[in-house]
């Protein structure tokens, strides 16, 4: 169920006093045990202000703050903040990938499409490295086993379908492949060289 439109500021306290009071009002009209408010970010902290003052006049009411896409923009803001100064802004503007005028946007996580798309692309270019290391690093005892994977993929690109991608991604030869990369990129975090995912 929507609110009324507030015709008042949303940086205003008595504003969110009188959110909550509306979801309130709400919750008992529908006998409700429990109501839900969610807001975006900047209103979710006034909401809280005015939810901690005043405890049991809000008793049954649950503060939410955003959905998946504010929290997704959140981190972007937050990678942003954490990498932009340690030369993801230089990357970003010399690849051409983020205009200057965008970047700063872009690293506080305003624009979700040019940060994302600035993102996948750096992951898929340092994959790629990663890759290219690997494979440099392979004793000659592997080369059977990566000329296999190139064999298996070169036969893929030929015929690409769902049946063939299924029957590929279970091949020995991948199979073997991922087991040495995986166990390389290990190695890798082991040493340092390559930070540790969160994920």
């Amino acid at each position: 169920m929507a609110l009324d439109t507030l015709d008042s500021p949303a940086t205003d306290l008595k504003t969110a006093y009188e959110v909550l009071c509306r979801g309130c009002e709400i919750k008992e009209r529908l006998g409700l045990t429990a109501v839900v408010c969610v807001f975006d970010q900047a209103f979710y902290a006034k909401a809280m202000e005015v939810f901690w003052k005043e405890q049991s006049k809000f008793k049954g009411t649950v503060v939410n703050m955003m959905g998946g896409f504010h929290l997704l923009l959140m981190e972007l803001a937050i990678m942003g903040c954490r990498f932009g100064d340690a030369g993801l802004r230089d990357l970003a503007i010399q690849s051409e990938v983020v205009a200057e005028g965008s970047i700063d946007s872009v690293l506080k996580g305003k624009h979700y499409n040019r940060a994302v798309r600035l993102h996948k692309i750096l992951h898929e270019a340092i994959s790629r490295l990663l890759l290219d290391d690997f494979e440099v690093s392979l004793s000659e005892n592997n080369y059977g086993m990566l000329n296999g994977q190139k064999t298996v993929l070169s036969k893929l690109k030929l015929n690409i379908c769902q049946e063939e991608f299924e029957r590929v991604v279970v091949s020995k030869e991948i199979g073997e492949w991922e087991t040495q990369f995986e166990t390389y990129v290990s190695d890798m975090r082991k040493m340092g060289r390559i930070l540790q995912s969160s994920g």
